[in-house]
């Protein structure tokens, strides 16, 4: 499951006509904790400010799922609304949860969140509502990048040159 963070940032920009000014504008990060929240932020916006970075604000979003689609387009936050029922007491409660959205429009943001949507149960989207998010940015996990740069190596590109593989460890064994 992710854990979405909203994170307003601050910082230094330069518009079309030279002039500097700071803005603060928010972005939606996918992170574990408010840590590496922090860190994955500055990691990914550094590259492309000129200047300082603050984070004014950081802080959980009750964001369920992110459908992006590739096309230009705004977020817009999905309300959906569905009954469940305790299976003990039989008693119904009504659940509500958020979807953010890539779309031109709010039409469009509907009909999106409705063909992406896999719930099993009978939902309504009572609102869908443009936010002012810049950009989401997901966890991406590729666990051969993570190890970029060590000293490691996978087992297969280990036998490919064959270098002896201890196969109870799955350490390289240099000869």
């Amino acid at each position: 499951m992710q854990t979405w963070f909203n994170c307003k940032v601050k910082y230094l920009r330069v518009d079309e006509n030279g002039k500097e000014k700071n803005v603060t504008e928010p972005y939606l990060v996918d992170a574990v904790s408010f840590s590496e929240a922090e860190t994955r932020i500055h990691k990914i916006l550094e590259p492309y400010i000129k200047g300082d970075l603050e984070i004014k604000t950081l802080a959980k979003a009750n964001i369920a799922d992110v459908f992006d689609f590739e096309d230009d387009g705004v977020w817009y936050k999905t309300k959906i609304t569905y009954l469940d029922v305790d299976p003990d007491t039989e008693k119904k409660k009504k659940i509500t949860q958020y979807v953010l959205v890539r779309a031109s429009d709010v039409k469009q943001a509907y009909e999106r969140t409705e063909n992406n949507l896999t719930l099993l149960v009978p939902y309504d989207i009572p609102s869908v509502q443009e936010t002012s998010i810049i950009d989401v940015f997901p966890y991406e996990s590729d666990p051969e990048k993570e190890l970029e740069g060590r000293n490691v190596k996978p087992v297969k590109e280990a036998k490919e040159e064959d270098e002896g593989v201890d196969e109870s460890t799955g350490e390289i064994i240099e000869e």
